[in-house]
């Protein structure tokens, strides 16, 4: 059921009540949530839709909308017909504004002997619906915990984009254009004859430059690439630490970058990457900032 075994379910899975599972987009709440579901229900997760025991509600658009929430407290009362409770799974939870977040709250108070609630929440949720769950945080599970829970073959470019996010992966696995240039920009990374090449690697050489990365990729694509650059840079100021080039990334070791960034360049990178996470979180990762992390990574910065 875990990728994460630094998850603990046990509680959750005995309380058959209301439980939020929170924790980073696309880590695989909604998987959980899904298994959570099937084992309350006494089914398989994939036999829960057509289960009639089971409910389940989606953001509507950019959230969940209190018409939605107002719509299924029809059922709210309705006893189950096999189960022994129903079981409700709104996902993307913490997308609920004041109003509608309201509007769940009797429901959840009331905690029927009859209802179960599962909310699966990327982000915070108000203090009135996390007293009436338990919550359980499902940890962002390690590079080797999901390669061991894809099994099979695993594309490690990806693999290190998706930043332990199982959700992200299956994205960018579909992408082979995008992947294919990841692979191109990591060949253009280990033979770099100074960091100023890395201008050309990323179509930042010209102002409008057609094959600029922040032109070409979409949000997803976008985070992969951030996520690949921090995973690489976070392992290289490991190995600068430690004094072990074995520390460097896989894609990487004995390439340009474990020998043209010294710790404290490498230490500047890595805080320009953090800023870029920071303002992706907040929607607000523009083309400058994108053009002051590569000038950054050319040691312009």
């Amino acid at each position: 059921m875990l990728i994460s075994s630094k998850t603990d379910l046990s509680r959750a899975e005995s309380l058959r009540g209301n439980v939020i599972l929170h924790g980073d987009k696309g880590i695989g709440k909604r998987m959980i949530a899904e298994q959570l579901a099937g084992a309350w229900l006494g089914v398989q997760p994939e036999e829960i839709f057509r289960h009639p025991d089971f409910a389940l509600l989606e953001p509507d658009g950019s959230g969940i909308k209190k018409e939605q929430i107002d719509e299924m407290a029809e059922t709210f009362s309705v006893r189950p017909s096999i189960a022994k409770k129903r079981v409700f799974l709104i996902d993307d939870a913490s997308s609920m504004n004041a109003v509608c977040a309201n509007a769940l709250l009797k429901p959840l108070e009331d905690n029927s002997p009859w209802t179960a609630f599962i909310l699966v929440a990327h982000g915070p949720m108000i203090d009135t619906i996390r007293s009436r769950c338990l919550e359980v945080r499902v940890a962002t599970p390690s590079e080797d915990e999901l390669r061991a829970y894809l099994g099979g073959q695993v594309n490690e470019v990806c693999l290190l984009a998706a930043n332990g996010r199982v959700g992200l992966y299956r994205q960018l696995s579909g992408k082979k254009d995008y992947l294919d240039e990841m692979s191109r920009f990591l060949t253009a990374l280990n033979s770099m004859r100074n960091k100023g090449e890395i201008l050309s690697a990323t179509g930042a050489l010209k102002e409008k430059d057609k094959s600029f990365y922040n032109d070409r990729f979409d949000a997803v694509e976008m985070e992969g690439f951030l996520n690949l650059l921090q995973g690489l840079f976070f392992r290289h100021m490991m190995a600068l630490a430690s004094g072990n080039p074995d520390e460097e990334h896989p894609l990487v070791r004995g390439g340009a970058l474990t020998h043209l960034y010294d710790l404290m360049a490498a230490e500047k990178v890595w805080a320009e990457l953090e800023k870029c996470r920071k303002l992706r979180a907040r929607n607000k990762f523009s083309r400058n900032d994108m053009f002051s992390l590569v000038a950054v990574l050319a040691g312009r910065g």
